[in-house]
């Protein structure tokens, strides 16, 4: 017995179901559930809804077939076209942090992000700098450089308070 001949008709996909299969609705009116040919598959060509594809059919089923073309830019309109990817979004630049210490309050000290300490509080003033994070650094005792440049484009400022030297035992 001879194989028979398959039918080629051309069509538009109306919805893309699981399992790399399709909805293609036929020139002819007619609506047929189709498969991605395996030559589609391994060179990864896409199908979006809209595209207008050729579409492969045995005579015996007319209910099923292969996808084994998708025509170029031929889509039936600009609405149906997939959402453009969201860009990348670079990550922007860190602060230069700058450390001061409270003369009238010795155990606090301060981060800002300007080298005058204009921002810090006026009741724990003067401020003496004690040194200077550059942006590639991480900033002492741990803190994070995120928490900090929030505060300071909150408030200006971040505050935080040493821990208080214990009294030296005596050795007996």
């Amino acid at each position: 017995m001879a194989k028979e001949e398959l039918m080629q008709f051309d069509g538009l996909v109306t919805e893309i179901l699981p399992d790399a299969r399709f909805r293609v609705q036929l020139d002819a009116g007619h609506e047929v559930i189709v498969y991605t040919a395996g030559k589609m598959k391994r060179n990864r060509i896409k199908t979006l809804t809209g595209d207008r594809v050729a579409v492969e059919m045995s005579p015996y089923d007319l209910e099923k077939g292969r996808l084994v073309f998708r025509h170029k830019d031929e889509r039936s309109g600009p609405a149906r076209r997939a959402p453009p990817r969201a860009q990348f979004r670079r990550r922007e630049a860190m602060m230069r942090l700058y450390m001061f210490s409270s003369r009238t309050n010795p155990d606090l000290r301060g981060f800002t992000g300007e080298s005058t300490g204009g921002r810090l509080p006026e009741k724990y003033a003067p401020w003496d700098a004690t040194g200077v994070v550059r942006p590639e650094k991480a900033p002492p005792h741990g803190f994070s450089r995120a928490t900090i440049e929030a505060a300071i484009d909150n408030q200006g400022y971040q505050l935080w308070r040493t821990a208080k030297a214990k009294a030296a035992k005596p050795h007996s």
